[in-house]
């Protein structure tokens, strides 16, 4: 091992540099501590700060659920002495008291509650809070029908209209989901320029008149049509024609049978009173109505027997009103001291229906009004293509019938008399749209068991009529092979024994064998 010698100067000279190392790590650990020090202090000054803050929060939140719980006068004066309380969320559902007086549909709880959210901070922070479900206010006040609590949000936040919540629903969607026609028409009215077309359709491509349609609110899918007739072309995003592509407000209609006068079964005493049922048509909202029938008027001037003014119907006050008018009173009689008509005649006369009886026929003349404002606009946008659009409308169709079904099938598959003729009167060529079966209207017909589509196809004056009823599906299988299957148990269920299921399915068999010769 070699050894190297080193000078005394140069050994004092290292013991130096040694020493004052040491000392600057001693200085440097000092100072590290004083800093971890100081952070620990904030941090612990943070920390009691935010707890401080929790606890603030829980207490205000314990007193509003006192208030909520014994008087909203109280979580009014919350409310207004504290702004922190705007934001507090109550339970597992995330609701603010807001929130909670929406629901409950306290109207001057909720513009006490607004003008002091407007008055102590900026409401728009505060009014677009969502619960679980993303549903600000506008949406439950939406959703209740109440207008008196939309103008009041609205007037603070008109920014709320375009919010959307977990459903991808805006305050106007919500409003037609729940059929709630006032207060549609009023956030429509709210709604202003290009950009309220957003607020018509959610992220699934459904608009205000499919849901209108779907959830059977026919007059309020009428008065939609008459504000946005460009959403009777609307689709979902796979298509563009209204007859053809998607599912169209058409295609949503011909998957509603009980919404047609074919798709229910009456016995012959609810037929006569279906029949003697007035139903007034629809008309756009803020037109003046049409004049009323005149044996309505007259009906108002005639005078029933055993029905004084005394005595008169709360539902329909204006009865008897027109008899006292012309100087009649509820005891006279008739000249030769006779009653005009026995009594018994008069009870008949003052018969009234029901009130399903109504909205049944009111569903049926309304959902007829909508087919043909449908199948309007669509002829009308067929005629007015382009070419080049109606090639390409061609190629469309002919790709859907190779995997979905058009409106003409869907109503031939659920027995929709009214929708199949219309669409045959408009559209001829639709006699020969198929399934990705291969099945037309008139098998669908046979394999549905729709008897009322099958003897109006039998008994049209349609050309090609035989091809119908000879055609074929991929499996070879004419209309009767599908006669002579079993039904499925949605036709079968309003039969109530096997042996008549059975004897049913004989003669549908024997029907379609017979009356199509096949």
């Amino acid at each position: 091992m070699r050894w190297i010698r080193l000078s005394r100067k140069t050994l004092l000279r290292l013991k130096r540099t040694t020493e004052i190392e040491w000392k600057l790590h001693g200085v440097l650990s000092a100072s590290a501590d004083k800093r971890r020090g100081c952070f620990s202090v904030v941090e612990g000054t943070m920390a009691s700060t935010s707890d401080a803050d929790a606890s603030d929060l829980e207490s205000i939140r314990r007193k509003l659920m006192k208030g909520l719980a014994s008087s909203w006068e109280e979580v009014v004066k919350i409310y207004e002495q504290d702004p922190r309380a705007h934001k507090v969320q109550i339970g597992s559902p995330k609701n603010t008291a807001l929130h909670i007086a929406v629901s409950s549909g306290r109207e001057d709880i909720v513009e006490r509650l607004v003008k002091s959210i407007a008055k102590n901070g900026n409401p728009v922070d505060v009014l677009s809070i969502g619960n679980k479900d993303q549903n600000n206010p506008l949406h439950l006040g939406a959703s209740l029908g109440s207008i008196s609590m939309c103008r009041c949000i609205t007037d603070e936040c008109k920014e709320l209209l375009g919010r959307r919540n977990r459903e991808s629903d805006t305050p106007l969607l919500r409003a037609v989901r729940y059929g709630k026609k006032d207060v549609f028409l009023w956030l429509y009215d709210m709604c202003e320029g290009n950009t309220a077309h957003g607020y018509f359709r959610n992220e699934y491509g459904e608009t205000i008149l499919h849901l209108a349609i779907e959830s059977g609110r026919m007059d309020l899918a009428f008065q939609i049509i008459c504000k946005q007739e460009d959403l009777m072309d609307s689709v979902h995003r796979r298509g563009i024609f209204p007859l053809h592509v998607g599912k169209s407000p058409l295609d949503v209609l011909a998957e509603k049978p009980t919404a047609f006068r074919s798709g229910i079964h009456l016995g012959w005493f609810n037929k006569i009173i279906y029949h003697c049922i007035s139903v007034e048509e629809l008309i756009p909202a803020g037109t003046s109505k049409a004049k009323k029938n005149f044996f309505q008027e007259l009906w108002k001037l005639i005078k029933l027997p055993g029905k004084s003014k005394k005595q008169l119907d709360p539902e329909n006050p204006e009865e008897g009103q027109g008899i006292e008018h012309h100087g009649h009173n509820s005891s006279n009689i008739g000249a030769q001291g006779h009653k005009p008509f026995p009594s018994k005649y008069g009870r008949c006369l003052r018969f009234k229906p029901d009130k399903k009886a109504k909205r049944e026929k009111e569903m049926h003349i309304w959902s007829l009004q909508i087919l043909n404002k449908l199948l309007e606009r669509a002829a009308r946008c067929t005629y007015e293509m382009s070419p080049k659009m109606i090639r390409q409308t061609h190629i469309i169709t002919a790709f859907i019938q190779n995997w979905g079904m058009t409106a003409i099938l869907l109503a031939s598959g659920n027995g929709i008399v009214e929708m199949v003729e219309k669409i045959l009167q408009l559209f001829p060529m639709a006699i020969y749209h198929t399934d990705d079966n291969n099945l037309n209207i008139a098998l669908k017909a046979v394999e549905n068991r729709q008897s009322h589509i099958y003897d109006f196809l039998l008994n049209s004056s349609l050309l090609h009529r035989e091809v119908l009823f000879h055609a074929v599906d991929y499996g070879e299988n004419n209309a009767l092979h599908l006669a002579g299957r079993l039904a499925s148990d949605r036709h079968l269920q309003h039969i109530p024994t096997s042996m008549l299921q059975m004897q049913w399915e004989v003669k549908w068999y024997q029907v379609c064998k017979t009356q199509a010769k096949i």
